[in-house]
Order: C-alpha cells, then structure tokens, then sequence
C-alpha cells in the first residue's frame, strides 16, 4: 500500500491554475472549393496560424481540389465544415495546455509527464527529446505523435508557465482506425473523451516487474518472492527482496515507464506490471 499512496501524492502534487484543450491543428480537403466570403469567415474564426489554403488536386483523390489548413479553429468553423458532404478530412492536432503560478510547478509537471506517461502500440518508434524540453513519442512523420514541451506560453492565455501537451494524428486510415474519420465524429468525441483515452500514465510496480524478470532472464517460473541473503556472513541474517531490487534498478536504469514498457514489452507481459495513475482532473470538463 505505501508504494500506492506514494503515488497518488504524486499525482495530487500537480495543480495547474488552469487546464486548456482546443485543436491546434486540423487539415481537410474539400471537393467544392470555399468561396471569397466563406475563406474571409474561416480566417476570421482560426487562431495564431491562421487559414492555409492550397489550390489544386490531391495527389490521392483529383476529385478533391482544395486543401484547407485551420489553425486553432473555433468549434463554430468546425461544426460548418462537418455541415458539407465535401469534406475529407487527414489531419487532426489535438492540443492541451497544462498553466502553472511559477516554473517550479511547471517543471514538477514535466518531470511527472516524462517518467510516468505511456503510449499506447509505442512498438519500437523511441521517446526523442530536444534541447531538454520537448518530448517526441516518435518520429515526426509517423502517423501518430505525441508531443510536449515546457518552454512556451500557453497558447490560449499567453501565460508564461506552461506544459503543452499535443497529440498529432495524420492520415485518413489513422484517423478511421480511431473512429474519427470526420468533423461530425471529431466534435463528437469531445477534448475530454479523446484525452481520457490517449493520456494514460502508470507507475511500475517493482515486485512484479522483478519476479517477471527473473522469470524471463532465468527461464522459470517462480510466483512467490525470492529471498536469499545478500551477504551470507552479515550479522543478524540480513536479506534483501531480489524481486522488488530488480525491478527498482529496471527502473531507474532506463528512466521512464515507457522506457521499460519499450525495452522489455515483447519479452514478458510486463503490462500486469503496470499501475493506473488517475489524472482525471488534469483532463478537460
């Protein structure tokens, strides 16, 4: 029971002043171009960034002739596009900002993010970091990424201490793969539910881990703690927890949850080895 009620003092120690989610990104191809007054409208109803568009044919699809780019659009712009039956929609950037009062707060955070965040069918694509403070899930042309840095304001208020989270997924299969190949499923899905389901973060339970690893690296199977003194000369029959030890030196060795999921996820099931932390008052209304 410590090891849980440790870890749920350290999920109680990040307190943002405020919890920002918006689309920071969303690219759609259309089959009937958008006139002059509709484009002014769009452009009026994105963000930093603007509207991009692109005139001419998709390379995939001649049928769609224009590329519309919105950055930081309004939930209005969105529920207008998911009004055309035109609408081909291959990109979606989900953004969510973590405000803190002072840097310390903020860094807490972002070490809490890094060690403790997990993604899902990780497989071998690597955790990347940059100058310290952006956190890549994989490589930037892969078809879902996860991103965060702590060296930027917040995008929605301008505030200065802030951990950015962002979740990109492009490609038309990706997003029918996640049920949200259209506007109309995207607004439906809601900040809320998408991040309930994307950002998970577990902690390694030391015991479990060590006993999976023995039984992996020792080729058996061995279910109840292993005890064997550390030093048979020691006064007083000194011993130590070689499961617990195990896992403890895994985990610190490699650094990050994800680390361990990734260096020894194909060679035992080390996802009963993992406990759920509860973040959901970091998550949007």
């Amino acid at each position: 029971m410590a090891t849980v009620l440790n870890l749920f003092r350290r999920a109680d120690g990040i307190q943002p002043t405020g919890v920002h989610a918006y689309f920071d990104k969303v690219t759609v191809w259309l089959k009937r171009p958008v006139n002059d007054s509709e484009r002014t409208w769009l452009e009026g109803q994105c963000g930093s960034g603007g509207l991009h568009v692109q005139e001419g044919p998709a390379h995939f699809n001649p049928a769609l002739v224009q590329r519309l780019q919105l950055r930081q659009p309004t939930r209005e712009a969105l529920e207008w596009l998911a009004k055309r039956n035109d609408v081909h929609l291959n990109l979606v950037e989900w953004g969510l900002d973590w405000v803190f009062n002072n840097e310390g707060d903020r860094d807490e955070a972002w070490a809490f993010l890094c060690r403790y965040h997990v993604k899902s069918h990780h497989r071998q694509q690597g955790v990347r970091f940059v100058a310290g403070n952006t956190r890549y899930t994989g490589p930037r042309r892969a078809p879902q990424v996860f991103v965060c840095y702590r060296d930027l304001p917040c995008r929605v208020t301008g505030e200065l201490y802030c951990v950015h989270l962002e979740w990109r997924i492009k490609g038309a299969q990706t997003l029918r793969r996640l049920d949200l190949d259209s506007i109309d499923r995207v607004l439906r899905k809601g900040h809320r539910g998408f991040w309930l389901n994307q950002l998970t973060f577990y902690e390694l339970v030391h015991d479990d881990l060590g006993r999976r690893y023995h039984n992996w690296a020792l080729r058996h199977r061995q279910h109840r703690p292993i005890y064997r003194p550390c030093i048979a000369e020691w006064p007083n029959g000194f011993r130590y927890y070689l499961d617990r030890r195990a896992g403890g030196t895994l985990a610190r060795a490699l650094g990050s949850t994800q680390a361990v999921v990734d260096e020894y996820g194909s060679r035992f099931n080390i996802r009963r080895s993992l406990f759920s932390i509860d973040i959901g008052r970091l998550l949007p209304e």
